[in-house]
């Protein structure tokens, strides 16, 4: 077994990442969850750090949100698991403990008062940018990498996460909203995220209504499965690998169905009465 420096080592998987063409972003992040280890494990081997992995990661997790620890928990085992790949460790102690699970959460959808009132107070970009993203469900870094050159009839090609690529059907609204702009640059919008952040910000102080990107996201995605859509299909939309990710929206409304079903099919209400009248006695 080689003998390597925790840092070193960490320096040695971004640079694995990088070349596998994993998203800067991702790099990132990973970046700044390792680094605490090596701030904390004062620059010992990758073995020896190991060691103490367990009341490092103890220490780490409780200091963040539950789904955040769970996913600064996989982080470390992708990690190890490169370092066991390149003969620095024998094994990944995490291997051997359960991980973690991600409690569901609730996504933050606009309802369609919210929706009609955010356009009444739009100006004509503002309103261009929403009916874009809402029209298409993309990332707001995907409406900023947007170029003409990805404009085909009426389909985007996005460029995602991880340099991933996939086409999607926005609708008549959004390609009229995108057409209407003049070709004054190699993108479509004459600005990148932070021109598009302050327009919805500005348009969410006008409406008084909470407003980010990812929330016309979510909302999209809710329509897009109250309307008939299929988990698959909205999976491929909006570009997640892991449908895990998708199903938040199939529960969301999977409670929806069941609490209307019991409602309407409730069995005290047909034995007793559930139209607060007369209340009907039960009979052998």
């Amino acid at each position: 077994m080689d003998t390597i420096g925790l840092a070193d080592a960490i320096a040695s998987y971004l640079r694995a990442l990088s070349a596998a063409e994993r998203s800067p972003a991702y790099i990132t992040i990973m970046s700044y969850s390792l680094r605490h280890w090596v701030a904390e494990s004062d620059h010992t081997t990758v073995a020896q750090a190991t060691a103490g992995i367990n009341g490092f990661l103890s220490r780490r997790l409780s200091t963040l949100s539950h789904n955040t620890a769970c996913s600064e928990w996989r982080r470390y085992k992708q990690f190890l698991d490169y370092c066991v790949a390149r003969d620095w460790l024998t094994d990944n102690p995490l291997r051997a403990i359960r991980a973690p699970r991600a409690r569901d959460t609730d996504v933050d959808v606009l309802t369609d008062e919210q929706l009609q009132s955010l356009l009444a107070h739009a100006d004509a970009i503002t309103r261009t940018i929403f009916i874009i993203l809402l029209g298409s469900g993309m990332r707001l870094g995907e409406l900023e990498k947007l170029r003409w050159t990805d404009v085909h009839g009426d389909e985007l090609v996005l460029h995602g996460k991880g340099d991933k690529v996939r086409r999607v059907a926005p609708g008549k609204a959004a390609m009229a909203a995108i057409l209407s702009l003049p070709r004054t640059q190699t993108t479509v919008l004459p600005f990148g995220r932070s021109g598009i952040d302050y327009h919805l910000r500005c348009l969410a102080k006008k409406a008084r209504i909470p407003l980010h990107a990812h929330q016309i996201r979510h909302t999209f995605a809710d329509h897009f499965i109250r309307s008939g859509g299929t988990v698959e299909d909205l999976a491929h939309i909006l570009g997640h690998t892991n449908l895990a990710t998708t199903m938040i929206y199939i529960r969301r409304h999977q409670q929806e169905r069941a609490l209307e079903a019991q409602r309407a099919h409730n069995p005290a209400d047909a034995l007793f009465g559930g139209d607060g009248g007369v209340v009907v006695p039960f009979r052998r």
